[in-house]
């Protein structure tokens, strides 16, 4: 991969817990996670919490997961999450994203299904929360109701199949996944967290369509500056059909952990 410099992350961790949830003897473990373990330099988010019952196994497992995978993306794409939250209700959804906030479930989940999850998550704060722009000329994308400005670097990747934040245009093959039909921000999320984890197969994708490889270029050239992953493929899932969901395939989590603190990735 290209070789990147890789910013360190400084910024305050304060953790706060919702009046439901109890304390556990897990939470300094996780605290020290996302905080120390994986980085020189402590992780910059503005407010950390836990909602649930969390036994401290599982916390400490799932923030070392976050943590984890927080320092192995871009530092300027990590340090977009301001505001994360960690979920032990099995009945949440699996995550939300958007703007500078996260919110992760850590149960009824593998660690491959997690870390998918979170990075696709991460993928709507880095199109909403870190190359939005809020001034320019309103066009006729809307984002839950606030309008997307001529100004935003991610408008290029939402006109290429995309008319309106509804309407989409062109061949359904244009889509790395179905739910990236869903609308602009979806499909920006399944592109991202498909550019990461199977980079080979959004590669494949991309000498097979053109749009495809202007939305891959796109990622390449304006929101990973030029970095590219080539995991080992562990999977023929999706090679010649379109899965709904980016974040059910297989990859190499080891090889996508270790890629932590290179230089050259």
């Amino acid at each position: 991969m290209t070789t990147r410099t890789r910013l360190s992350i400084i910024v305050l961790f304060q953790l706060t817990l919702t009046a439901s949830t109890p304390l556990v003897s897990g939470e300094l473990a996780a605290r020290e996670a996302l905080t120390s373990n994986f980085f020189s330099a402590p992780l910059e988010v503005s407010n950390l919490e836990v909602q649930g019952d969390a036994d401290a196994t599982t916390l400490e497992w799932c923030s070392n997961l976050v943590a984890q995978t927080l320092a192995t993306l871009p530092a300027e794409h990590a340090s977009a999450v301001h505001n994360l939250t960690l979920t032990f209700d099995p009945d949440a959804r699996r995550g939300l994203g958007g703007d500078n906030t996260v919110v992760l479930r850590c149960v009824n989940m593998t660690a491959q299904e997690l870390v998918a999850v979170l990075i696709h998550e991460i993928g709507h704060t880095v199109d909403t929360g870190l190359i939005e722009t809020e001034s320019g000329e309103a066009t006729l994308f809307l984002d839950r109701g606030t309008p997307v400005y001529d100004t935003d670097p991610s408008l290029e990747f939402y006109s290429a199949s995309w008319i309106d934040e509804e309407t989409w245009y062109g061949s359904k093959w244009n889509f790395v996944s179905g739910y990236a039909r869903s609308n602009p921000y979806e499909e920006f999320a399944e592109s991202y967290v498909l550019y990461v984890l199977n980079g080979q197969l959004f590669r494949k994708y991309a000498t097979e369509k053109p749009v495809l490889a202007e939305k891959y270029d796109y990622l390449k050239e304006v929101v990973f500056e030029g970095l590219e992953y080539d995991l080992p493929q562990t999977t023929s899932k999706g090679a010649t059909t379109r899965v709904y969901d980016v974040t059910r395939l297989d990859f190499d989590l080891e090889s996508f952990l270790a890629l932590r603190g290179q230089e050259d990735s």
